[in-house]
């Protein structure tokens, strides 16, 4: 899309909604408060979406679909060969994997984007198990 393109739908979509998304100043841009929460909830649809897309898709082989993401720390040098040894022990499941940081990974846990996500520290979210290797 050309950037008047994606200005005319932000401002279509600021009007629709009867207030501003966005602080425009002159070379800086800054979601406002009420674009800071309507975030919240795009990306719970945006998760809800892609789920729903890979749900629908699995085949006659798979039965399960599951969502794992990791710090790229872990990723290299356990989650891999996990994941590996997982999809051969239940080629029933669709895996769905991927790389993010800590505070994007909790927020993919919170909307529903991912099942289950790995990092160093433990982050409490309400209704979510939170477990602890050592």
């Amino acid at each position: 899309m050309t950037q008047s393109a994606v200005s005319a739908r932000i401002r279509l979509l600021e009007e629709t909604m009867g207030t501003a998304l966005f602080n425009r100043r002159r070379n800086e841009i800054q979601l406002t408060r009420a674009g800071e929460r309507l975030k919240q909830h795009a990306e719970t649809i945006v998760a809800a979406w892609q789920r729903a897309l890979a749900d629908a898709a699995l085949d006659e082989g798979h039965k399960l679909a599951l969502a794992v993401g990791a710090i790229p720390t872990l990723w290299d040098g356990l989650l891999q060969k996990w994941l590996q040894r997982l999809c051969q022990r239940r080629p029933d499941l669709a895996l769905q994997a991927e790389s993010h940081g800590s505070e994007a990974l909790v927020r993919k846990v919170a909307n529903g984007g991912l099942d289950l996500a790995f990092q160093f520290e433990p982050t409490h979210l309400e209704n979510r198990v939170v477990a602890r290797w050592r």
